[in-house]
């Protein structure tokens, strides 16, 4: 309806008609928009701003407030949020307060109440400086956003804890807590809180003890957690482990988008930077930035653990994974799948994943007891360090498996006479590669002996073969065209490993030699 489109799609409606209709092959109304500005979806006829025929299903729905209350150093009607918060005593679900903060530095620790939004003024404006272990208790049903939330002291520290708290949203806001001798921890959700979202936040997390780990934002005991647009920075300077994000137990689950997480160990201690660990827990890992330092002990990016014989789960998709760790004995690993033998529990796509260790074994991804770990469209690098060491880009341990690798490039190094290989299979490990570039400083395809790949479409230069080595077909290795099975040319059923039909072609049906010398022919008939 223009000629001088102002967006991607421009639609300019005319008189007495909607300017946008969606209809199903049979006819009926998806989607309506009208004239008037109303919306549909289901409806050829809105009557409101948006009306829907149907069930809604969304994270959260935030609808007017039937109260405002404003806190502030002077000229409010409070001064501290507890007081607001201990003022409101009819909140439910038709009656929703909204707590507004102004610019200050306020000295309290605060316990949410359900349907009663606070909002502040900015993260640099509005400061909540926690007086308490627990800066915020967070509520079921209620938001928390533009505030800032810090603590810092001995013992157990909660940027934000919650606890049964569904549909709890924490926006726009920044998030800094550090304990100087105890567990550390940016935003915890546990006991079945479903669907909390974290939403543009800054968290930022440093444990200096000995007692106990420090950890970005923990799901546990059946909740469910989304992180979007944020980011996350967490430090361990102790002996402890050190963690971006945990999902524990019982089906928890986290869900990570377009977030950037680092994680920094300058301890003694390790680093398990997304621990996933005991009762179905899982973790998504979306459009996402890891990155991952260690610097006197091992390092895991992704940790799929089973501590209850439960097998964890995981996606990994369009992220960018880089894991760098020093131990002599204990290898730096990108991810590491527990998986029981032969479940298909974690699966990365479109990713890059690199582990480096600088003073021992590095493997970019492995599965301990051989599930079947799925990987497509990625870069996989293992890095290694020092004489007797290896950096490995994919090593899959014993089990049924088999551990899947498509359309990905395999890179294994090693650095001051460490051993560089490409897929590393030991006795034991079942490997599928399929049209994948493999290669090795030292050697691009390694099979022990019992160990098991199977290949089609690789390219690799070198290999060493004491296993299996089967249904090859197409590998390119050392100039070579490798075939496991017949061949047919000019037929779609070879009867002998290498069949020529050479019906209706004129010239020899084979020849070896060059364009001016024939060592062997076999003429057309």
């Amino acid at each position: 309806g223009t000629t001088s489109p102002f967006s991607t799609l421009s639609i300019t409606g005319k008189p007495g008609t909607s300017p946008f209709t969606v209809a199903s092959s049979s006819g009926s109304t998806m989607f309506t928009m009208l004239e008037n500005g109303n919306v549909g979806i289901g409806k050829s006829d809105p009557q409101y701003t948006l009306d829907i025929e149907g069930t809604i299903n969304a994270i959260a729905i935030r609808t007017p407030y039937e109260h405002t209350i404003t806190v502030a150093k002077s000229g409010g009607d409070y001064t501290t949020i507890t007081e607001a918060l201990d003022a409101i005593t009819d909140n439910d679900a038709t009656h929703l307060y909204h707590i507004k903060v102004m610019p200050g530095v306020y000295e309290e620790s605060i316990t949410m109440k359900p349907y009663v939004d606070i909002t502040g003024s900015g993260e640099n404006s509005t400061v909540i400086s926690a007086t308490t272990g627990t800066a915020v208790t967070a509520a079921a049903n209620s938001l928390l956003e533009k505030v800032k939330i810090t603590r810092s002291a001995a013992g157990t520290v909660y940027g934000v804890y919650g606890s049964n708290v569904d549909n709890f949203i924490l926006r726009d806001t920044n998030v800094n807590v550090i304990s100087t001798d105890n567990l550390s921890v940016g935003v915890l959700a546990e006991v079945g809180s479903d669907n909390v979202v974290v939403d543009n936040v800054q968290v930022t997390v440093e444990g200096r003890g000995n007692t106990d780990s420090a950890i970005g934002i923990i799901a546990s005991d059946t909740s469910v957690v989304y992180v979007f647009n944020s980011q996350m920075t967490v430090t361990q300077t102790g002996n402890q482990q050190v963690s971006g994000v945990a999902s524990y137990e019982t089906n928890s689950k986290v869900y990570v988008y377009n977030s950037d997480v680092t994680v920094n160990q300058t301890g003694t201690g390790p680093a398990l930077a997304m621990h996933v660990d005991s009762g179905r827990a899982d973790l998504q890992f979306v459009f996402s930035n890891l990155t991952v330092t260690a610097t006197n002990n091992y390092a895991y990016g992704f940790y799929f653990g089973q501590y209850d014989s439960n097998d964890s789960t995981g996606l990994i998709v369009g992220s960018k994974v880089s894991v760098k760790g020093s131990h002599s004995t204990n290898q730096v690993m990108g991810l590491i799948d527990w998986g029981d033998s032969g479940h298909a529990n974690v699966t990365i796509r479109d990713s890059i994943i690199t582990a480096t260790n600088l003073t021992g074994n590095g493997v970019g991804i492995g599965n301990a007891f051989g599930s079947a770990t799925k990987i497509f469209d990625s870069e996989i690098t293992g890095v290694g360090t020092g004489a007797g060491k290896f950096g490995r880009a994919i090593k899959a341990t014993s089990g049924t498996g088999p551990l899947y690798v498509q359309n990905s490039k395999i890179t294994g190094t090693g650095n001051s006479s460490a051993s560089g290989q490409g897929v590393y299979v030991p006795n034991g490990g079942n490997v599928t590669l399929l049209n994948n570039q493999i290669s090795g400083s030292t050697k691009d395809l390694v099979i022990d002996a019992g160990g098991t790949v199977n290949s089609s479409f690789n390219t690799y230069t070198s290999l060493t073969n004491a296993g299996t080595l089967r249904n090859v077909s197409s590998d390119l290795t050392t100039g070579n065209f490798l075939v496991s099975g017949k061949i047919g040319i000019g037929t779609t059923s070879p009867w002998a490993q290498l069949s020529v039909n050479p019906n209706g072609i004129s010239g020899p049906a084979f020849a070896i030699g060059s364009s001016t010398l024939t060592n062997f022919l076999v003429d057309n008939g």
